[in-house]
């Protein structure tokens, strides 16, 4: 995934690689599932910012996967990886990054 570090005065765009699971939750919240969205899991509600919390259909849970877990996608994907980076540089990730 890339995308920006989230200040808006930081203009270099970061690179991350993060296996996860994903659950559909309609109108869940954080404090539904003891959500924590450092470590996981957690709910994206992305009608919460416009309805308010637990209104909107389209929320989902995010799990990280695991390390084993995680370690054993990337590997299986590596070939994907290799090739990103062969078509643009700025695709290679450090090995177990966020």
């Amino acid at each position: 995934m890339r995308g920006y570090p989230g200040d808006p005065n930081d203009k270099q765009i970061m690179t991350m690689s993060m296996p996860h699971y994903m659950f559909y939750a309609p109108y869940m919240n954080n404090a539904d599932i003891g959500g924590d969205t450092d470590h996981g899991p957690f709910v994206i509600n992305p009608d919460n910012t416009v309805l308010g919390d637990k209104k909107g259909p389209y929320g989902y849970i995010i799990m990280p996967a695991g390390e084993a877990e995680a370690a054993k996608i990337v590997k299986a994907n590596s070939d994907l990886l290799q090739r990103l980076v062969a078509y643009k540089s700025y695709y290679k990730i450090k090995a177990g990054s966020m």
